[in-house]
């Protein structure tokens, strides 16, 4: 449904002047949710990703902790245990980063969720703008 209502404004006379302006609520109502969906749809994918790198960074946890229980690892001395222990060092390191980045992510979906709210509030509010110019 299209609504047209008139409008005036001052023009550069600053007499009132009527313009004619064209809505269409209905259309936007679809836009928002449109929207709405597709903040959804990418706050999901955030959370999956969120799960995958708390995933990765466990792994990597429990690979280190498995290695320092190694009998290998216990029998290492002098450049080889300084070169095993630098390399568990790194492994913490990039499984620290990925926490981080898996909070960050998770902040990401909060707020995909947050806006895929207000993209569904703004097409019910249309819905309803329409709904009432219907009645009049």
């Amino acid at each position: 449904m299209v609504h047209q209502s008139n409008q005036y404004v001052r023009g550069p006379d600053c007499a009132l002047t009527e313009t004619r302006v064209s809505h269409t609520i209905p259309t936007v109502a679809f836009m928002h949710e449109m929207n709405a969906g597709l903040s959804a749809r990418r706050a999901d994918e955030k959370r999956k990703l969120v799960a995958q790198l708390n995933a990765e960074a466990d792994a990597i946890d429990k690979q280190i902790s498995e290695g320092q229980q190694s009998e290998e690892y216990k029998t290492l001395a002098g450049q080889d245990k300084y070169e095993a222990d630098r390399e568990k060092n790194d492994a913490k390191k990039i499984a620290e980063s990925m926490r981080q980045l898996a909070e960050e992510e998770a902040k990401n979906a909060e707020n995909g969720e947050s806006t895929a709210k207000h993209f569904r509030q703004q097409a019910a509010n249309g819905r309803a703008t329409a709904d009432r110019i219907r009645k009049l």
